[in-house]
């Protein structure tokens, strides 16, 4: 029988008895109790067996033995109770080294009478799987880990729908007042208003010596007006005789009073003042290539007598001695105006003009003194004014020897310079004095345009078309080359507005035109130094007849190239460059009329109509293609 704790003797009584107490631990005790259970079991099984089989000392001999025989499951059932043994008594011992090495106590486990164990038996079959145990309390949080590389940007989410409409903001503050806009263009001339009432009884005509009546009688002397200039030295005389009568007295000429006569020089006056040469009763009024005067305008002259019979004839066919009577043909009278006896003929270039010999009329062009010209715009090359080169109006067809700018009704007053108010009309309100305001005594043929009014041009009327600015704020600073580029832009811009209806009739300076409101403001103040006027043919519609506009010619060069040989511009209307092509190449609007060639035409590009290719394209109408340089020199395009 075995002996559990084995514990030295403690002195102290009660702490003895705890100190054994506390030696021998519950778990120890169950082992013990359970090892009892097992020894009755046993016992309990064998009972009634009619031989003892000690359970200690139980072999497999006994098993077979005839007097007391057991099942093979009941050796089954011996075996795992053996095993579980062996198993107890491991623990057990290893228990009691613990408690030995711990607390210094000792445990002696004594064995009975034991017979070694037999060899193991089969395994057994393998058990069902248990159910899962409970789940684990969950362990603390670990550390936070180190942060991590940022990842990529992902892709942008569809659209949301839009939000709601918020509430209206703040009323914004009033704007500044924007700047005047440039003046439209002027209106079409409105319907001839109904005729006026009848004007004041006119001034009695001229002297006509033809047709002069009876001399009146002599009236009173009048004062003696003042000494007129000396005369020109004549030639000298052939000798005198030595013992000649004597020379007569000097005849000095009293100013004409009104209602005197003077039969030495045939002139009358009219009773109130003014005087003049009639139409019909001036000698050789009407000019050798207009003979026949109109039967109803007698300031009008016709080539053929059945039209001056009618009084009306086909353009060209006429002549008129006043620049207000006669219509129906385009354009001013000025083209118009018959010329007069000392400048018969009529130039093919410039109608308004007219020479003193034909050759001059039909080559254009003439000596200074050898034309004269029916509008104060044209004719040009002679130094001074114009004023001193119009032609004089048949009323008043000697020009004034001494003043230029006048004309008169006879002969010897011309030669004078001198004459009675009424005998003379001027050209510049300037010259000319003596009978009141010059204004009452205009030649009516090529009035000049009244002075410029005192009025400066303001800046926004100056405005031009961008690429035309920018040649002109940038040539100093160009080359040759790039000059002569930035004007071929230009031109192709106003080339192009001189075909729209604003016109290009105005230009500054530098013959660039201005936009609308420089072409309104040139428009009402004619003659102002700051609007140069190309005339009434410049301006739209005209874009193939004579005076059309035209690009430059003989543009200076500034800058590095100043003093290299000018250059000029041609243009073609209603047609564009073939894009990106080195070629003379052009698409046009052949429908109606491109290409148009206007400017230096002459040694150009586009000179040799085989040398160029047109591409019809009637989007190109109102466009504009134009070239600047010169012959030899290479031309540039934009």
């Amino acid at each position: 029988m075995a002996t559990y704790g084995a514990v030295p003797a403690l002195s102290g009584g009660e702490r003895a008895v705890a100190l054994r107490r506390r030696t021998v631990p519950p778990a120890i005790a169950a082992v013990m109790a359970v090892c009892a259970m097992a020894s009755l079991v046993y016992l309990v099984v064998n009972v009634g067996t009619t031989r003892r089989v000690e359970l200690w000392g139980w072999t497999k001999d006994s098993m077979e033995s005839g007097d007391a025989k057991i099942s093979a499951e009941e050796v089954e059932q011996l075996n795992s109770i053996l095993e579980a043994q062996d198993n107890l008594k491991k623990n057990l011992q290893r228990m009691a080294e613990k408690l030995d090495k711990g607390r210094g106590t000792e445990i002696a486990v004594e064995q009975g009478n034991n017979s070694p164990p037999g060899p193991d038996g089969p395994r057994g079959p393998k058990g069902e799987k248990g159910p899962p145990g409970p789940v684990g309390v969950m362990g603390p949080q670990g550390k936070q880990g180190e942060e991590g590389a940022q990842g990529p940007k992902g892709k942008q989410g569809v659209q949301g729908p839009p939000g709601a409409r918020g509430p209206p903001g703040p009323e914004g503050k009033i704007g500044a007042p924007g700047r005047e806009g440039p003046k439209g263009n002027m209106g079409a001339v409105g319907y001839p208003g109904p005729p006026g009432p009848n004007g004041p009884q006119g001034a009695p005509g001229a002297a006509q010596p033809n047709l002069a009546g009876p001399p009146g009688e002599m009236g009173e002397e009048g004062p003696a007006g003042p000494p007129g200039p000396n005369g020109e030295v004549g030639p000298r005389g052939p000798p005198g005789q030595e013992a000649g009568p004597p020379p007569p007295e000097p005849v000095i000429y009293a100013p004409i009073r009104e209602g005197a006569v003077q039969g030495a020089t045939g002139i009358t006056t009219g009773v109130s003042g003014g005087s003049g040469v009639s139409e019909a009763g001036m000698p050789g009024a009407c000019p050798e290539a207009f003979p026949h005067q109109s039967s109803t305008l007698p300031a009008i002259c016709y080539a053929e007598e059945e039209y001056a019979a009618a009084g009306t004839g086909p353009c060209g066919s006429w002549c008129t001695r006043d620049m207000a009577v006669g219509e129906g043909c385009p354009g001013s009278n000025a083209k118009r105006m018959c010329c007069p006896a000392d400048y018969p003929f009529r130039s093919v270039a410039l109608p308004e003009t007219c020479f003193s010999q034909e050759q001059f009329a039909d080559a254009g062009t003439g000596p200074c003194g050898s034309w004269c010209t029916h509008d104060m715009a044209v004719g040009e090359g002679c130094p001074g004014s114009n004023a001193k080169r119009m032609c004089c109006p048949g009323a008043f067809p000697f020009r004034s020897v001494a003043l230029p700018e006048t004309c008169f009704n006879e002969a010897q007053l011309a030669t004078a310079g001198t004459g009675p108010c009424g005998s003379w009309c001027t050209f510049d309100l300037a010259v000319g004095e003596g009978c009141g305001p010059n204004e009452d005594h205009v030649c009516q043929a090529g009035l000049a345009p009244p002075p410029a009014p005192a009025v400066e041009m303001p800046s926004t009327a100056k405005g031009l078309n961008i690429k035309c600015a920018n040649w002109r704020d940038q040539k100093e600073r160009k080359s040759k080359n790039q000059q002569e580029k930035m004007q071929a832009y230009c031109m192709q811009q106003d080339c192009e507005q001189s075909m729209e209806e604003v016109g290009c009739r105005f230009t500054d300076a530098d013959q660039h035109c201005y936009t609308d409101s420089g072409q309104f403001f040139c428009s009402q103040h004619l003659g102002h130094p700051d609007c140069h006027d190309l005339g009434a043919d410049a301006a739209y519609p005209n874009e193939a007849g004579p005076g059309t506009w035209a690009p430059v010619q003989d543009v200076p060069l500034y800058g590095a190239a100043a003093g290299e040989a000018p250059y000029s511009c041609v243009c073609l209307k209603h047609c564009q460059h073939y894009s990106g092509s080195t070629q003379v190449k052009y698409r046009c609007a052949t429908n109606v009329g491109g290409p148009i060639k206007v400017g230096a035409v002459a040694g150009s590009p586009v000179e040799d109509p085989s040398a160029l290719t047109i591409t019809s394209s009637s989007s190109k109408k109102g466009k504009c293609a134009c070239l600047c340089g010169s012959a030899g020199a290479g031309w540039q395009k934009p």
